[in-house]
């Protein structure tokens, strides 16, 4: 705004200082995208000077920032035109539009690569401060890995034609690398069509295999680039439940056999959370009146048993990471076990900062729960779920 209106001020300025007494008039307008110039010229003939008014200090600029903020949004081409013609604004062509989004792309992807490289460095120099270096002169870190595809169904199974896998470092928590897998590209289909007439263009097609394998695949790859160009081995990969992804990698990589599997907290508490649901709702395990009324209770306290289980790994993973690890596994799995105790009423081996440790214990409902089996199959759930994935 400031921009339009220094220019604005320079126009009105010209009527003072002509010196045949002239002032800049309206001659045309000049659209690019939504970048827009207002042309004026100075209304004496023998002046005829000429002075513009922009909508922004660079051309390019806004078309550009105007695609990036649709692509963040998830938006595309359509989407955007039908926006701004609600709003009564004109926007840029279907043409412009492609040619922005081309030129962005480039940026954002060079402006990805520059910080997925200091954050490699970053990994690469914390875990030389912590000696984590192996014999063959390899850093060895801990990562996150995750990835995923579309998967919609509408009576019938469909999986996406893209996918896209990350690491990210577990100190830094930010990404070393993306890898994109995609089964087709619409210009090469459009020209086997006949569609189109056959072209250059940037084929982004790298993938010809099921999507259920583009997880894996992508993760081996980014494992394979931090090995071979920036000597980084990710020894401990912390992820969901997949197996087909810790299979591949321990294959296709080297240093596989050394690979250790870590599952994800939130997916370990998820499937804890449904195995609670599958216990609530086991009624020829848990019958009786003693079961009856222990899976009513389990209903009732179900998401304070989830909710627990969430609250003591933040607990151990926050406020004791500067202790030795063995300590703070043990630590972790105490709390676990204890958690259906505290839950049903039985606080004796609570923690002092337990605020219902001074209370006395519950003689109806955990002696309920115990009798009737449900406290022992939550407690088998937290070892195979919980403890086992530590």
């Amino acid at each position: 705004m400031t921009h339009v209106i220094e220019q604005a001020e320079a126009l009105e300025a010209h009527k003072y200082n002509c010196s045949f007494g002239g002032k800049l008039i309206f001659q045309k307008i000049i659209r690019c995208g939504l970048h827009v110039v207002f042309h004026h010229v100075c209304s004496n003939v023998l002046c005829r000077m000429k002075a513009t008014v922009s909508s922004d200090t660079e051309k390019k600029t806004l078309n550009q920032l105007a695609v990036l903020g649709a692509l963040a949004t998830g938006s595309g081409f359509s989407q955007e035109e039908e926006k701004f013609s609600v709003m009564n604004v004109q926007y840029m062509s279907k043409e412009k539009f492609a040619c922005s989004e081309k030129i962005a792309s480039g940026i954002v992807d060079n402006c990805a690569q520059e910080k997925m490289l200091e954050a490699i460095n970053e990994e690469k120099r914390l875990a030389q401060i912590r000696g984590d270096v192996d014999a063959d002169g390899f850093h060895y870190i801990t990562v996150i890995v995750d990835g995923g595809w579309c998967k919609r169904s509408y009576g019938h199974g469909y999986n996406a034609s893209s996918g896209v896998s990350v690491i990210i470092g577990m100190l830094t928590q930010k990404i070393l690398f993306i890898g994109v897998r995609n089964k087709v590209c619409l210009i090469c289909l459009s020209i086997s069509k006949g569609r189109t007439k056959e072209r250059k263009h940037a084929c982004w097609k790298n993938w010809n295999g099921p999507s259920t394998a583009m997880e894996s695949d992508a993760i081996v790859e980014g494992l394979l680039y931090l090995e071979s160009t920036h000597g980084i081995r990710c020894t401990r990969m912390i992820g969901d439940g997949d197996s087909n992804t810790i299979i591949k990698c321990k294959e296709r990589v080297s240093y596989g056999r050394r690979i250790l599997k870590v599952e994800c907290a939130n997916h370990a508490v998820q499937r804890y959370g449904r195995a609670l649901q599958k216990i609530q709702l086991n009624a020829a395990r848990f019958k009786g009146v003693e079961g009856i009324r222990g899976r009513k209770i389990l209903k009732q306290r179900m998401l304070r048993l989830i909710k627990g289980a969430r609250n003591v790994i933040k607990v151990n993973s926050v406020k004791n990471h500067n202790k030795p690890q063995k300590k703070v596994v043990l630590n972790l799995i105490e709390g676990l076990r204890n958690l259906p105790n505290h839950v049903f009423g039985e606080h004796n081996k609570c923690k002092e900062t337990c605020k219902r440790k001074k209370l006395e214990p519950d003689e109806i409902v955990h002696p309920l729960m115990r009798s009737s089996g449900l406290l022992h199959a939550i407690d088998s759930e937290i070892g195979r779920i919980l403890v086992a994935c530590k």
